[in-house]
C-alpha cells in the first residue's frame, strides 16, 4: 500500500515515485502512452506500452498509463458526479460523490462524512484536494514546477534504446512461413 506518490510532469514526460508503507520505493516514468517501471530491488526496467496492454489486460492501475486528466483513479469525477460546492475555512471545494451526487447535500456534515466514496476539488486551482474511498483518504498537495524539462535516467533511454534496436534486427529479419 503506497505512503505517498510523488508525481512529476512536464511536457510529455511523467515521473512518479511511490513510497509503500515499509518504506520501498517503486520508480515510474511515462513517456506518451508507454510508461517503465523499476523498484529498487530490480536492476532492468519493466515496459508498458499499447500493445503489451491489449495482449494482457488487467485492472491493475499501476500497469496502466496516467490518464489524460493527470489523475488516476479520478476518472469518475465529470458532471453528473458533481454534488455542489462547500466552504472550509477561507477556501470552496467542489464535492463529488460516484452515485446519487444530485441528491447529497452538501450542508449536511454527516451526510458527506458518510460517503464512502467522495472528492473534494479546489475551487480555485480545480485541482485534487482530497479523495477518500474505502475508508483511506489521499491528500493532494503541489510544488512549483521543475524548472527544467524532466528527462529519463541514463539506465532507462539505454534500456529503452537497446529494445529499439532489438525490435528492428527483428523486423529486418526474413520472416519465415509455416
Amino acid at each position: 500500500m503506497p505512503r505517498s506518490i510523488l508525481t512529476t510532469k512536464t511536457g510529455k514526460i511523467f515521473h512518479e515515485e511511490t513510497t509503500s508503507v515499509s518504506g520501498k520505493k517503486l520508480d515510474r516514468w511515462q513517456q506518451d502512452q508507454t510508461f517503465y517501471i523499476k523498484n529498487e530491488s530490480q536492476r532492468n526496467w519493466g515496459a508498458y506500452d499499447n500493445e503489451y496492454r491489449r495482449k494482457n489486460p488487467t485492472t491493475d492501475p499501476s500497469l496502466s498509463p496516467i490518464p489524460e486528466s493527470e489523475f488516476r483513479g479520478l476518472d469518475w469525477i465529470k458532471d453528473d458526479t458533481y454534488a455542489g460546492p462547500v466552504r472550509s475555512g477561507t477556501a470552496t471545494f467542489f464535492v463529488f460523490v460516484p452515485s446519487n451526487a444530485a441528491a447529497l447535500d452538501v450542508n449536511d456534515a454527516k451526510a458527506l462524512e458518510g460517503q464512502p466514496v467522495i472528492a473534494y476539488v479546489d475551487a480555485a486551482t480545480r485541482l485534487p484536494a482530497s479523495v477518500r474511498e474505502n475508508g483511506v483518504t489521499r491528500i493532494y498537495s503541489y510544488s512549483t514546477p521543475p524548472s527544467v524539462p524532466l528527462t529519463i535516467p541514463e539506465d532507462l533511454a539505454a534500456s529503452i534504446k537497446r529494445g529499439e534496436e532489438l525490435k528492428a534486427k527483428f523486423n529486418a529479419a526474413p520472416q519465415k512461413e509455416y
